[in-house]
């Protein structure tokens, strides 16, 4: 649903020139092996596949950093709305978020990452892997986070057992 709703609220460029991006695209795209079905009418792209894009649309000057954030506030109005209902479980929407916010305010997720893995109880390894997971997923807009990041890689390898990697910081 949310992928018509982007192909609706985004036919023209930041000049409002036109796209001319038929709807079919939108199921091309999500039918396309650049998707895959993750759930009931859910959809994840691959993440070189994504960086890739977010790269051509920043480099585009018919897009550029002014259509990142637009679209990183439409999907941050579209989560809020997911936050009123029970359909969506709370860890998808926190990663979603974090995605969307990634691109525009880096320092507000590196920081909510931190927080995050300060709360964590050390037994639940479970929830420790999908953070170093969710975090892996947007290592390239947290590039800067350098400490971070081999924090939480590190954290992924304790809770995978793997300590003496972990001790190491090893990537």
């Amino acid at each position: 649903m949310i992928t018509y709703s982007l192909w609706a609220n985004f036919l023209r460029d930041i000049y409002g020139d036109f796209l001319n991006i038929p709807w079919i695209a939108v199921a091309d795209v999500l039918l396309s092996g650049l998707c895959e079905e993750v759930g009931h009418e859910l959809y994840e792209m691959d993440l070189a596949i994504r960086n890739l894009l977010v790269k051509h649309l920043k480099e585009d000057k018919r897009f550029g950093q002014a259509r990142i954030n637009e679209l990183s506030d439409f999907l941050l109005d579209y989560i809020r709305q997911q936050f009123q209902s029970d359909d969506f479980d709370t860890e998808f929407v926190q990663s979603q978020r974090w995605i969307a916010l990634a691109y525009t305010r880096p320092h507000e997720v590196a920081r909510e990452i931190a927080l995050a893995f300060s709360q964590l109880d050390l037994q639940d390894t479970a929830e420790m892997v999908r953070l170093a997971s969710l975090t892996a997923t947007i290592t390239e807009p947290l590039a800067e986070f350098q400490p971070l990041l081999i924090y939480t890689r590190g954290m992924a390898k304790f809770a995978r057992g793997n300590l003496a990697d972990a001790k190491k910081g090893s990537v």
